[in-house]
């Protein structure tokens, strides 16, 4: 164990508190996951019928990109990311009617816990978006070398039930941001 001299500990106490002491919240100013500054702002994700409060830094990711991250026939339908391509918000239309975003969401959590076992579900919730309730699933599944963290959400949107997806790597501060990023949703009158 290293000695620590002086002011050491003092200045390890400072910096805890200033980091405790962020704001998290992701409409009053810039939050610090993995202690890098972001801002969010409300952005139009589906042309004129869908909005969520996302990072100025996201990005679509480019249909290459694609391809490698999702190299089988399960790849989103449209994918944001950071620069670094670690944290990504994505959208697919699913083949169901709109109402169904429950049974949905029970579908997808038998699917994962028959893939990757009971451990791997942590959860659901029902998150409230304005007027909409938002079934989420919350789970950690492999990758090649890390755990990966998903926030799955379940929505109506123009006769049909889209499955949204949050995810990180497990050890990532991003957990509580998508909780606050699916809550932010804005749909188009239907």
């Amino acid at each position: 164990m290293m000695k620590e001299y002086g002011d050491e500990p003092f200045i390890r106490f400072v910096r805890e508190k200033q980091v405790m002491g962020r704001n998290w919240d992701i409409r009053k100013g810039s939050v610090w996951p993995d202690g890098e500054e972001m801002l969010f702002a409300e952005r139009e994700v589906i042309k004129k019928r869908l909005w969520l409060w996302m990072p100025d830094s996201f990005s679509k990711l480019s249909e290459e990109l694609a391809l490698v991250k999702y190299p089988d026939q399960n790849c989103p339908d449209l994918i944001y990311t950071d620069p670094t391509t670690t944290v990504i918000v994505s959208f697919t239309k699913m083949q169901m009617e709109a109402g169904r975003e429950t049974e949905a969401c029970d579908s997808m959590e038998r699917q994962i816990r028959d893939a990757y076992g009971e451990e791997s579900v942590q959860g659901t919730e029902i998150v409230y978006a304005g007027e909409m309730e938002i079934p989420c699933l919350i789970s950690v599944t492999p990758a090649l070398d890390a755990a990966v963290y998903n926030r799955m959400f379940f929505f109506s949107l123009e006769h049909n039930v889209y499955l949204g997806v949050c995810n990180c790597l497990e050890q990532s501060d991003w957990k509580e941001l998508f909780a606050q990023m699916v809550a932010s949703i804005r749909a188009a009158s239907q």
